[in-house]
């Protein structure tokens, strides 16, 4: 097992579970963000991803023409994950503030509500996985996963496929890592205009931040490979040059 393989999967794994929670903690320590905030945003990705977004994506997923490679489907699928998206992502975030903890409404507790939203899917989804690919990659250097897999019935063809894909793919690993520190950075920045637009009632920056989110996940949904990488680190360092420029612009203070 390449010795990059641990490095990027342990890499990867401080990201997802550690990565969100010292941001949080830090943001306590110098901001006091109101420690709610952190229940809320818990109880908001609960509601709109798993009882909302993800049904709504398994119905999708399970309509005849998905599995259909017509390049017109393929665009309408992107273009509905990216519209559930950044309608269910944003619309929450922006009920929440608007109307249910409107005394919080600042933007210290924006940026706590998208570190703890993002850090919880990123926790479930991305740092579960990786505590398996841990075990997996140990097992396979010890000489166990062959054994245990084949006394599992497990074709001996498709266990060579797997460990292939961590002996001969360490970067994959990293990507992931890349991609989530990239979800964690957008987040925030989108936060920012979000409450903005509340604090100002200018729901036009309100629609901005739906319409950035709804092309950027569609855009990476249909990219492949380091193009995903590159466009994503460019619409990262384009949002925070906006997003600096706009709170200079607007005099805002963010403590």
């Amino acid at each position: 097992m390449p010795i990059l393989t641990f490095i990027f999967i342990i890499l990867t794994l401080f990201i997802t579970i550690f990565v969100p929670i010292i941001a949080l903690i830090v943001l306590k320590i110098k901001t006091k963000f109101t420690f709610k905030i952190v229940l809320i945003g818990f109880i908001a990705f609960s509601i709109s991803q798993l009882y909302i977004r993800l049904p709504l994506l398994n119905f999708i997923d399970s309509l005849i023409w998905i599995n259909d490679s017509n390049l017109i489907h393929m665009i309408l699928l992107a273009l509905f994950i990216g519209l559930s998206g950044g309608i269910i992502i944003e619309g929450t975030r922006y009920i929440l503030f608007k109307y249910i903890i409107k005394n919080d409404c600042n933007y210290t507790n924006g940026i706590a509500y998208s570190l703890t939203y993002e850090g919880v899917q990123s926790i479930i989804i991305l740092g579960y996985s990786y505590i398996i690919y841990l075990f997996t990659a140990i097992q396979i250097t010890q000489g166990h996963f062959t054994r245990i897999l084949s006394e599992q019935g497990v074709p001996i063809e498709e266990i060579e496929n797997a460990k292939h894909y961590f002996i001969d793919n360490p970067f994959l690993f990293l990507s992931d890592g890349v991609n989530q520190l990239i979800v964690f950075a957008i987040s925030v920045l989108l936060s920012v205009l979000t409450i903005y637009s509340i604090k100002s009632s200018q729901f036009k920056y309100f629609a901005y931040v739906v319409i950035f989110n709804t092309l950027f996940i569609t855009i990476r949904y249909l990219l492949s490979g380091i193009y995903v990488e590159i466009f994503s680190i460019a619409a990262t360092v384009g949002l925070f040059l906006f997003v600096r420029w706009f709170v200079k612009s607007k005099e805002i203070d963010l403590k």
